[in-house]
């Protein structure tokens, strides 16, 4: 008998030690690394201000094949993490956009996997540039262009040879409008 009560003791023990060896792999998951993935973000469009992660607005959060991964604020700033799921060969689109009250400061691609000299050519300074300064509350639905029409305000030139990353881009400051406007698209 005594030599059952031991048995079980020890069981209890051990079992207990991997339930708390779990419950550590789980607080680690969920909040150490949900904070390196903000800093990571957030340090790609703005290194001076500290952000807190904002719940997200689940009716809001899917806007045609774009999804808003996480909300980061600080004060009227926001930092928006999106993913387009329709990038070239069916790659993801991740676009990590900083509005300052409703308009674009800063827009960076974040992990994707693009041919560099064609749909790469998406990420780069030049061509995300056109975005700095649309306000979103205005231009609810930002429109590209092939690169021989003329622009009116809120319309941006889609890169020439890329325009599925390029649509795919502009869908995530879409997406990103849809959401800071409540949906209204209009």
């Amino acid at each position: 008998m005594r030599n059952g009560i031991k048995r079980v003791a020890k069981y209890f023990v051990l079992l207990t030690l991997c339930a708390c060896i779990f419950a550590a792999c789980i607080y680690y998951k969920v909040n150490v690394k949900a904070a390196e993935e903000a800093n990571y973000y957030v340090s790609l469009v703005d290194s001076q201000n500290a952000y807190a992660a904002e719940s997200i607005n689940g009716a809001l959060a899917e806007y045609g094949y774009c999804n808003v991964r996480h909300v980061y604020a600080s004060g009227e700033k926001k930092v928006f993490v999106v993913t387009s799921h329709r990038g070239y060969n069916d790659n993801d689109v991740n676009m990590v956009i900083l509005l300052n009250g409703t308009v674009i400061e800063k827009i960076v691609g974040v992990d994707n996997h693009e041919t560099p000299q064609y749909g790469g050519n998406c990420f780069n300074a030049r061509y995300l540039s056109q975005f700095v300064g649309l306000d979103l509350s205005v231009h609810k639905q930002i429109i590209g262009k092939p690169n021989n029409q003329s622009l009116q305000d809120g319309e941006i030139i889609y890169v020439t040879h890329a325009s599925v990353t390029s649509k795919a881009v502009l869908a995530c400051v879409n997406m990103v409008a849809y959401y800071i406007n409540g949906g209204n698209v209009e």
